[in-house]
């Protein structure tokens, strides 16, 4: 017949148990984020290296307020990784990871115009994550 006392450890060691998981399960999601990063990063079309250069990555969690990314050669975007790194480590496994990029013609590059293809780099990237030859 169980007690009252058995209960309250089954209780702490299953909490014990799920927050392993949950520890587990966050660095399998950064390891995804950084590998889509990377991927997407590497097959951006180098032209000038302005698209390519202005890959971020960032966490978000609900209520905060992400700090403007630095302002790197070239006066366009540089990833602050170690901005990323820092809010990562503490970042709870609910915080979204989202790559971005916010240069004007990104969304061309991507899908193209009537006048050429897009190179369709995140869905590529995406594809090849799933497949896992990312």
């Amino acid at each position: 017949m169980p007690t009252t006392k058995n209960a309250a450890v089954f209780r702490m060691w299953l909490k014990g148990d799920f927050e392993e998981v949950k520890q587990k399960a966050t660095m399998i999601l950064n390891g995804v984020a950084f590998t889509l990063y990377a991927d997407i990063t590497e097959h951006t079309r180098v032209d000038t290296g302005r698209a390519r250069a202005a890959w971020m990555i960032s966490v978000y969690v609900a209520g905060d307020e992400s700090p403007p990314p630095g302002l790197g050669k070239g006066n366009y975007p540089q990833p602050n990784q170690e901005l990323f790194l820092g809010k990562l480590a503490v970042a709870p496994l609910s915080a979204k990871r989202i790559i971005y990029n916010n240069v004007s013609y990104i969304v061309w590059l991507e899908l193209g115009t009537s006048h050429f293809a897009g190179d369709h780099m995140v869905q590529a990237s995406i594809q090849r994550l799933i497949s896992g030859s990312a």
